[in-house]
């Protein structure tokens, strides 16, 4: 659904919530949590163009490399968390 020149994120029909900030060098952070009270086991579409993207858990204090995919028209991050978990994802426009 588009409002208003908006395109909302895909991800929020599955049960994900995010804030999403613009860094000074083009790319993003997102802030995602998992709203559901299911685990989230998926892959998600960011409305942002990315080769690559970094993942940040500060409650357990993991980080590492997203696994990427391409569905055809863009790529895809997957991501499992566990209900209310949330996570960073830092996109990069370079691998």
């Amino acid at each position: 659904m588009k409002i208003s020149g908006l395109n909302p994120e895909a991800y929020y029909a599955k049960g994900l919530e995010s804030v999403k900030r613009r860094k000074a060098d083009g790319n993003y952070y997102y802030f995602l949590k998992n709203t559901s009270d299911t685990v989230f086991d998926d892959w998600i579409s960011l409305n942002a163009e990315f080769k690559s993207a970094a993942l940040y858990n500060a409650m357990t204090g993991k980080d590492g490399y997203a696994t990427i995919q391409n569905n055809g028209e863009a790529n895809e991050i997957y991501l499992k968390l566990e209900p209310n978990e949330t996570l960073v994802v830092e996109t990069f426009k370079r691998e």
